[in-house]
């Protein structure tokens, strides 16, 4: 393909991970030397990160790459950019803007999907919706969307921990290879303060199966500090008059929301309230 696109274009290669850089075409030409024994992977089963990958190389910021080759080709004539990739893209940055501003200079884009069908075995927290701040006896939910791939037909735990205490769980079936779900908890704190809670996720062995091993164990819990506070708002509320809007203020705060404690002065009452 690059010797076809070299007969009409000046053709540049990059490499990218959370950079970019140019890559001497020659030198990616050339075959590829067989190595003495196999690289060891970037994190070994169990979390043990291997040292020799600096935090850039495991990751893959493919918005990040193009917006620093776009930065670098600025007004240059652009035929277009072909983007060799797993698709397994764990960057902070967006691409839509980056597509419009590649349009803008008439550039085509190309992806063509490369690796593995079969993903690798991973559990992880990917996001969490959580309250900051909630009244004490107040119920606190919690939403987490989780990833469980490479992991069909297993069973998965998603816990909630208060402190070192399991307060809340959900057993989840993994009903494919690539696998996302939502999965809501919920506690209802006794004590105010700060609580330190933690999210995780563990995948179960089988029957006869041997202990899974992920790619990345860093990924299956996730911390959350949620305030508990038993203090009420104040609020004093001051009229002239027993108005319809100033008795359903009254009864709402009084009998309905034990979290506010009203006060409240009427200029000028009438005989029957």
């Amino acid at each position: 393909m690059l010797e076809r696109l070299e007969k009409d274009y000046h053709v540049k290669v990059y490499s990218f991970d959370g950079a970019l850089a140019e890559v001497d075409v020659k030198s990616w030409q050339a075959p590829a030397v067989p190595a003495e024994a196999p690289a060891a992977p970037a994190t070994a089963p169990g979390g043990r990160r291997d040292p020799e990958f600096s935090d850039e190389e495991l990751q893959t910021d493919l918005a990040g790459a193009m917006a620093k080759l776009l930065a670098e080709l600025g007004k240059q004539d652009l035929g277009g950019i072909i983007v060799l990739s797993d698709g397994q893209d764990n960057g902070k940055g967006k691409l839509e803007p980056l597509a419009r501003q590649l349009g803008g200079l008439g550039g085509a884009f190309c992806a063509a999907a490369m690796g593995a069908e079969k993903p690798p075995t991973d559990a992880a927290i990917i996001a969490v919706e959580s309250p900051d701040t909630i009244y004490k006896d107040d119920r606190m939910y919690v939403s987490a969307d989780v990833k469980l791939d490479g992991l069909d037909g297993r069973e998965a735990a998603v816990m909630l921990y208060d402190g070192d205490r399991v307060v809340d769980l959900r057993n989840v079936h993994v009903a494919g290879e690539v696998f996302r779900t939502r999965v809501q908890l919920a506690d209802e704190p006794k004590k105010a303060g700060l609580h330190a809670y933690r999210l995780e996720v563990k995948p179960k062995a089988g029957k006869g199966d041997s202990q899974i091993e992920e790619v990345f164990v860093e990924n299956n819990s996730c911390a959350l500090t949620l305030s508990v506070t038993d203090d009420r708002t104040k609020l004093l509320m001051v009229e002239g008059r027993p108005r319809w809007e100033f008795r359903y203020l009254k009864n709402l705060f009084t009998g309905r929301d034990s979290t506010v404690r009203l006060q409240y002065l009427l200029a000028h009452p009438d005989r029957f309230y």
